[in-house]
C-alpha cells in the first residue's frame, strides 16, 4: 500500500472525530453564549485548518515516538504520552495567534483570514514533510 494512502487513512478518522468535537463545542457555545451565526461560520472555517494541523502534528509525534512496548491494551492507551504533545503545540500555536491578533489590533475577519492562510501553508509544509520523511520514519519503526 502506498505511504500516501496510509497517511490519509490515519489523517481522515482523526479529522472526523476532531470535527465532531469542534461542532459539539460550538453547539454548546450557541446554546450557552448565544454566539452569532457570523462568528460560528468564521469559527468553523478557520477551525478546519487548525484541526488538520493538530492531526498532522499527532501523526508526526506517533512516527517519531511510537509506543510499541506494552503488555496490555490498557497500558498502550493509558501510559502513552504522545497525545499531550500535539495538544500543547496546538495550544501554543493558538495562543500565538490570539496574542498577535490582539497586539496588532486585527479585526475578526482579518484574524480569520490570517489563520486560514497561515495554517494552510503550515499544513501543506507538514503534509509534504510527512510524505517525504514519513516513509523513512515508518521504516525505522518496522526495522
Amino acid at each position: 500500500m502506498p505511504y500516501q494512502h496510509i497517511l490519509l487513512a490515519k489523517l481522515f478518522p482523526g479529522l472526523v472525530l476532531s470535527a465532531v468535537s469542534m461542532l459539539l463545542l460550538l453547539a454548546e457555545g450557541v446554546w450557552f453564549l448565544q454566539l452569532s451565526p457570523a462568528f460560528l461560520l468564521l469559527a468553523i472555517v478557520c477551525g478546519i485548518p487548525g484541526l488538520i494541523f493538530i492531526n498532522l502534528i499527532g501523526i508526526m509525534v506517533d512516527l517519531q515516538l511510537p509506543k510499541l512496548r506494552w503488555s496490555s491494551e490498557q497500558e498502550a492507551v493509558k501510559q502513552n504520552l504522545n497525545p499531550p504533545f500535539p495538544l500543547v503545540i496546538g495550544l501554543m500555536a493558538g495562543g500565538l495567534v490570539v496574542l498577535a491578533s490582539f497586539s496588532l489590533g486585527i479585526s475578526m475577519l482579518g484574524t480569520t483570514l490570517g489563520i486560514i492562510v497561515l495554517f494552510t501553508l503550515i499544513n501543506i509544509f507538514l503534509y509534504r514533510l510527512l510524505l517525504t520523511k514519513g516513509p523513512g520514519w515508518l521504516e525505522q519503526i518496522e526495522g
